[in-house]
């Protein structure tokens, strides 16, 4: 993907312009972050964890602070200039790119998700509920323990993110026996030490975490894994010596391309995965939606179309069992603007509703272009939403 291109591109040149100590490698460096943090606001991310490495590797090797300072005030100020200069070339093109940005930065500091609820919200509504005892000394013992469930929150979606590489990652990092550590490495434990602590204060006031925002790990994982990847051929090769077994010698020739089989086999049945189009089909829609004047909308639809309102940048509502008029007047309780269905899954929801349509409640919203023609999403604008009773 591009992020992963130009985010690996700058933490490349800033490690070389930190550790040699050239400014033009430095600027690179931040030229690169400015783009990966176009792409995705994640990768500004990058630029504290190259502040940290610059320190510390200042710090270690006795660098004088003159230099060190240069360093920063390159990285820095590099970032600021091209961010400048790109915020002027837009405003001349007639895009308004501060609005965008502060509209972002008010998206993501005023906590504004999905469900559009924060932790603190989701806490007020449980304890007024009526719950037994057991369910409140559950709950206060949840609350008490939040950062634990955090932490294991991010851990499970950082094996989602890596899968079969996992594996190969853990090897890399705390079982290594052939390949010596080196203090090089410190510059991935920064990228974790900014973004860990990021996440745990993100959960701590939002009750919502994709996998997507654990992206930018993915860069110094996929290094740690490279190194597992050599860890575990240097083990097997040192396994099979002293053993005598047929096709030994082929084993040790080819293994290499045989465990890149054995790793990519798996990584590309789950390329292919149904689900992944799926995916591919409620981003592109929601998107669409976004972009054609249904942005900020009130969006019921089956639980399946999280995704979707995400990406439409809109408040989603899951619909109840019901039959048609039921989820009709549901959606104009809740003032939905749009409902979004699976053609071949919503029997199961309320019977023989599409069936029941009428073209004075619900009007069909055709969206062109969608690269995967035969979805079976369908969005729908509500009728009268709010004024029906």
């Amino acid at each position: 993907m591009p992020f992963i291109f130009f985010y690996t591109t700058a933490l490349w040149w800033g490690y070389k312009g930190i550790k040699d100590g050239k400014l033009v490698f430095v600027a690179l460096s931040s030229f690169f972050i400015v783009i990966s943090a176009s792409l995705r606001p994640e990768g500004l991310t990058l630029l504290a964890a190259l502040v940290l490495f610059l320190l510390w590797h200042g710090l270690k090797n006795g660098i004088s602070w003159k230099k060190t300072l240069m360093a920063f005030g390159v990285l820095c100020a590099t970032v600021f200039c091209i961010f400048s200069l790109f915020g002027l070339l837009m405003n001349q093109k007639g895009i308004q790119i501060g609005k965008m940005q502060i509209q972002a930065i008010k998206s993501i500091v005023s906590i504004r998700v999905i469900e559009n609820q924060t932790m603190k919200s989701v806490e007020n509504e449980v304890e007024k509920m009526d719950i037994s005892a057991t369910g409140k000394e559950f709950f206060a013992l949840a609350k008490k323990h939040r950062f634990v469930l955090y932490s294991s929150h991010i851990f499970c979606n950082t094996v989602k993110v890596f899968n079969i590489l996992f594996p190969l990652f853990l090897f890399g990092l705390i079982k290594r026996r052939k390949i010596k550590y080196r203090q090089d490495e410190f510059l991935l434990f920064f990228i974790y030490a900014v973004l860990v602590p990021m996440f745990l204060i993100y959960l701590k006031n939002i009750n919502y975490l994709h996998a997507r925002y654990l992206f930018p790990m993915v860069v110094p994982s996929l290094i740690w894994s490279g190194v597992g990847f050599v860890e575990l051929k240097e083990r097997i090769i040192q396994w099979t010596k002293p053993r005598d077994f047929p096709l030994k010698d082929y084993v040790v020739r080819r293994i290499i391309p045989l465990l890149l089989l054995v790793i990519c086999v798996p990584l590309l049945v789950m390329a292919l995965a149904p689900q992944r189009k799926d995916k591919l089909e409620l981003k592109e829609i929601g998107l669409w939606l976004k972009n054609n004047s249904y942005a900020h909308s009130i969006i019921a639809g089956q639980n399946d179309f999280r995704r979707l309102a995400f990406y439409a940048e809109g408040e989603f509502i899951e619909l109840s069992k019901g039959n048609y008029q039921d989820i009709i007047r549901f959606t104009w309780e809740k003032k939905a603007r749009l409902l979004v269905i699976n053609q071949k899954t919503i029997d199961q929801l309320s019977p023989v509703f599409l069936e029941k349509i009428s073209p004075r409640d619900l009007q069909r919203i055709d969206i062109p272009g969608i690269k995967t023609p035969k979805y079976a999403t369908t969005v729908f604008l509500i009728k009268g939403a709010g004024e029906r009773k």
